[in-house]
């Protein structure tokens, strides 16, 4: 799955705004099927959240790959620390397979060191895999923006964040808090959340090893 869309991904890492992109879900433990999907974990420029995010969007109808390159998680670079800190996000974040690899990658496993409290021998750095890795990917930081502009973009990403936020209010609502997350800084969009499943199985992993 991954060979296949390489050439567009390779594009989509070089987007603005765009600081990072890892790889997760079931691609990242390479247990897919053929007809999955590749699910990424981005980090954009502070305050280009929903910009980016638009951007990828209207890029993957553009090429016809919407269904196909799930982009179901983002963060800014000021909100790099996830807040639900559980079983399953440590799981999916101790093995998320850097596509850009640069420091942002490093700054996220620093501001999420609970995942050691779920996963105390996981190691204290990203999976690092070359077949994954897209070549002149790592953007060492965003676009240079005029400062007259500034202002603008910041209140035309609100807007978009906004927009957004009704949008999927509206159309998922028993998922808002849960599997879809929003705010400025961060859009968690899981509208299939494995939570409860992986909370169950972290129970169960307690019971076998308490002495």
């Amino acid at each position: 799955i991954f060979r296949r869309q390489r050439p567009y991904l390779q594009v989509l890492v070089r987007l603005p705004w765009v600081r990072f992109v890892g790889l997760t879900g079931a691609n990242a433990f390479e247990s897919c099927p053929r007809q999955d999907d590749v699910d990424l974990f981005i980090i954009t420029t502070r305050r280009r959240l929903w910009l980016c995010y638009l951007g990828i969007v209207l890029f993957s109808r553009a090429l016809r790959k919407r269904e196909l390159l799930c982009v179901n998680y983002l963060v800014d670079e000021d909100h790099l620390t996830i807040a639900q800190q559980n079983y399953y996000s440590a799981v999916q974040l101790i093995h998320m397979i850097p596509l850009t690899p640069n420091a942002m990658g490093t700054r996220l496993l620093a501001a999420n060191r609970w995942v050691y409290r779920f996963l105390p021998n996981a190691p204290d750095h990203l999976p690092d895999r070359p077949f994954y890795r897209l070549k002149g990917s790592a953007r060492a930081a965003g676009p240079s923006e005029p400062k007259g502009n500034r202002a603008l973009l910041d209140w035309l990403n609100r807007q978009v964040y906004r927009r957004y936020a009704r949008r999927l209010a509206r159309k998922y609502p028993e998922a808002m808090g849960t599997g879809i997350v929003l705010g400025e800084g961060v859009a968690k969009l899981h509208r299939n959340d494995y939570q409860d499943l992986y909370e169950r199985l972290f129970a169960r992993i307690k019971e076998q090893v308490r002495p």
